[in-house]
């Protein structure tokens, strides 16, 4: 998943430190860990991962504090389409 690359590269984790839903947990690697590395949260843009649990990811977050309808707005972003990332922001619509 992306936050190993981000923990290579010594960034710094945006859900940690800004509480935003990064969806880092649950995406594909390839991008170098571009949003973080700008201190944005990832969109995700590569697709899930192989065997990622993007409901348990957002239930934690939703747990966190983090509003319901801003996690299913980072799900629903750029790979949103896709039904991993769809069926976890529809559940919480």
């Amino acid at each position: 998943d992306l936050c190993l690359d981000c923990k290579r590269l010594g960034r710094t984790c945006v859900v940690v430190t800004r509480g935003l839903p990064c969806l880092g947990p649950v995406t594909r690697t390839g991008c170098g860990a571009l949003c973080p590395s700008m201190g944005r949260d990832c969109y995700g843009c590569f697709g899930p991962s192989e065997g990622a649990e993007p409901r348990t990811l957002a239930n934690r977050y939703v747990a966190m504090g983090i509003p319901a309808a801003d996690v299913a707005r980072q799900f629903r972003g750029i790979t949103g389409a896709l039904r991993p990332f769809r069926e976890v922001a529809d559940g919480l619509a």
